[in-house]
């Protein structure tokens, strides 16, 4: 019996404490909520400058968050919305011949394949496609960066929304707005989770939440 307890007591401690390591904090709970908040944030905000004329600027509800990591978030364009952007491009287009077509075309598909993607973006880079960078998540996931000089520096969400915060646009002409919800939409969405759980926690904090 005393050999069966001293087997069993330290079983016993072995378990309580992996049950007590597997409870979620509250502060963890509140990193993930807001992640998921974070990841559907709309940053951008549009208001009249003057009659018929109209600027983009920060969201007034997100301002509080300028200076987070969330805006130094570099801009991430996901592979997909960019093939969908050159596809539809190209089925617009009328000056390439049909096998260069065909090439195009089959290069622009081979971007979202990992052992492809590279052959495929030399291959556009220049031609319908931008001098990007190519880049991939942790979960190899691919997507573009844009690269602002020639020191590597790329742009960011400040930055992005700073570069056009004069630039005056017919009100009710969305496309502005709407190209840079798409940037910031597709940035925040892919993300890797550690690049949003310093801009999540400051939240919690401010909510009390420790």
């Amino acid at each position: 019996m005393r050999k069966l307890l001293v087997t069993i007591v330290p079983l016993i401690f072995i378990f309580s404490c992996s049950d007590a390591s597997e409870e979620i904090s509250e502060l963890d709970r509140c990193v993930d909520a807001n992640i998921k908040l974070i990841r559907n944030y709309d940053l951008i905000e549009v208001f009249e400058e003057s009659p018929g004329w109209s600027k983009i600027k920060v969201n007034d509800e997100y301002r509080h968050l300028i200076n987070s990591d969330l805006f130094k978030l570099k801009i991430m364009l996901d592979v997909e919305m960019i093939q969908k952007s050159l596809l539809d491009l190209l089925s617009k287009e009328e000056n390439i011949s049909d096998p260069e077509l065909t090439v195009i075309i089959r290069n622009v598909n081979d971007l979202s394949d990992r052992e492809t993607a590279l052959d495929s973006f030399e291959y556009l880079k220049g031609n319908i496609l931008p001098e990007w960078n190519l880049n991939y998540t942790d979960q190899s996931r691919i997507y573009f960066t844009i690269p602002i000089n020639d020191k590597g520096e790329e742009q960011d969400i400040e930055g992005m929304i700073n570069s056009d915060k004069d630039t005056l646009f017919k009100s009710g002409d969305n496309y502005l707005p709407e190209l840079y919800r798409s940037f910031i939409s597709s940035t925040l969405q892919i993300a890797d989770r550690k690049l949003l759980v310093n801009t999540a926690e400051e939240i919690c904090y401010s909510q009390k939440i420790y």
